[in-house]
């Protein structure tokens, strides 16, 4: 419990934080922010605080200063970072001849400013920091260049003058890193150059990052995983510059067609705070029809982007439904797409959407009769494709729409056209065959079970028990 811990406890950790052996020591230091989140401000005055200036000058072993620099922020709350002897020494750990504690105090920056209350003790964390990005070793630079955004982003919320520090100091010496090929930690980077978009505010980030092209440039030709640690913070500068921003909606929608499907993929799966963050006529025009829309995603060359586009419709509708995103945006939008899936008789994979699709999104289409009327009828005709693989996905997509704990489809239709075409494939020699190679013949057996019973077997069997079923689709595939 906080400030409760034993005197008895306090003395014992005190004796071993000056104990002979260096892994002793190493092990106090490592749990000296811990032992302070548990005590007063005046026990860490008067117990913690001595006992971080004898580790943080540890002269045997550089690693115990390093663990000990790192639990600097309840020690400098409590002595301050200006007009203390713990924040003088402190200040000096920056010159430490060891590259690893220089690194720990960068490390250790952005906690001990959030600790700070004065304006002298913020511009000395910003002073430190803007040394630490400077100094002679490229590990140390580096090292420190990620925590910029975190710093800045904290001194920002103190004082807005430090939004020009940002625009000043971190982030040109973030962005030269990321441009910097040679540079081996510039995915990282990427991500903390984005991450500046809050402490630069509206105004900055639009100049630097989007009016001078940063941005556009390194999702241009850089490398894939670089690509994407910036577009993994797009959503981020989008919050600070407000959906209105043109230019990187502009972004978005040519990402949303772009030739990696890593990237498209990527894109895709922020739809749904998209939705969010538009009105729905603005997301519709920009991200769901045209070409290369979202809509095209569901003909992916990509299977996970296949899959995952009907994930994404499932998450759009479930999250925004009061947005406008409802049974209406669905009829529109999703489920002509899957009916003209219905028709690719070359491509059983693209089929497969739309079976994916229906039992994903029944829940939304039950009582509307597009489920009845469109949807089922051509997942019943699969029950006789060619393919086994997509005979054995219909039977699962029909089981799980019309299993009567679900009530997705009416009664009637479930028995005058759902049980027979699973009967049907209740004597499939291809399916009975993959499902004994995989130990799941018990699924076609009697007591209920069978290919032709309608249950949600997504429910009933084990994730075990699924990843053997995904096994049989490949074996029939």
């Amino acid at each position: 419990h906080r400030r409760s811990l034993p005197s008895q406890v306090l003395e014992m950790f005190r004796k071993l934080a000056i104990e002979e052996s260096p892994m002793v020591r190493r092990a106090a230091a490592t749990r000296l922010a811990e032992i302070c989140s548990v005590l007063s401000d005046a026990k860490i005055r008067d117990v913690m605080l001595p006992l971080y200036l004898h580790l943080t000058q540890d002269v045997e072993q550089d690693s115990i200063r390093v663990q000990a620099i790192k639990s600097s922020e309840p020690i400098l709350r409590v002595g301050g970072l200006t007009g203390s002897d713990v924040g003088s020494k402190y200040q000096r750990y920056i010159t430490d001849k060891s590259w690893r504690v220089r690194v720990a105090v960068s490390e250790s920056l952005p906690a001990v400013a959030r600790g700070l209350s004065s304006k002298d003790d913020y511009d000395k964390a910003a002073e430190l920091f803007t040394s630490l990005l400077s100094d002679n070793e490229s590990e140390v630079r580096h090292a420190t260049a990620a925590y910029s955004a975190a710093i800045a982003t904290v001194l920002a919320e103190r004082s807005p003058s430090f939004s020009e520090w940002t625009a000043e100091v971190p982030y040109p010496t973030v962005k030269a890193l990321v441009f910097d090929e040679s540079c081996s930690n510039r995915v990282e980077l990427a991500t903390v150059l984005m991450e500046h978009a809050r402490p630069l505010g509206k105004a900055k980030t639009v100049e630097l990052l989007l009016e001078q092209g940063t941005v556009a440039l390194l999702l241009e030709d850089s490398p894939t995983n670089l690509r994407l640690a910036v577009i993994s913070k797009l959503l981020l500068m989008l919050e600070v510059v407000g959906p209105q921003s043109g230019a990187l909606l502009a972004l978005f929608v040519k990402l949303a067609d772009d030739k990696n499907w890593r990237i498209r993929h990527a894109i895709m799966l922020m739809l749904p705070q998209l939705a969010s963050l538009l009105p729905t006529d603005d997301f519709d025009t920009k991200f769901v029809s045209g070409t290369g829309g979202f809509q095209s995603r569901a003909e992916d060359s990509s299977a996970l982007v296949r899959c995952d586009w009907v994930v994404t419709v499932a998450k759009i509708v479930e999250a925004h439904s009061k947005l406008g995103y409802n049974l209406s945006w669905l009829k529109a939008n999703v489920v002509p797409v899957l009916e003209k899936l219905a028709e690719k008789k070359q491509n059983y994979q693209l089929r497969a959407v739309l079976l994916h699709a229906a039992a994903e999104l029944a829940k939304h289409l039950k009582g509307c009769g597009v489920l009845e009327g469109s949807l089922m009828p051509k997942a019943i005709e699969m029950c006789g494709d060619r393919v086994p693989n997509l005979r054995l996905l219909a039977a699962q997509s029909l089981g799980k729409c019309g299993a009567s704990s679900t009530g997705y489809l009416e009664p009637a239709f479930v028995t005058s056209q759902v049980k027979p075409a699973l009967v049907l494939l209740g004597d499939d020699a291809d399916l009975l065959r993959a499902l004994r190679t995989v130990e799941l013949s018990g699924l076609a057996g009697g007591g209920g079970a069978g290919l032709d019973a309608v249950r949600d077997w997504g429910d009933e069997l084990s994730l075990g028990e699924q990843q053997r079923l995904g096994f049989a689709r490949v074996l029939v595939s």
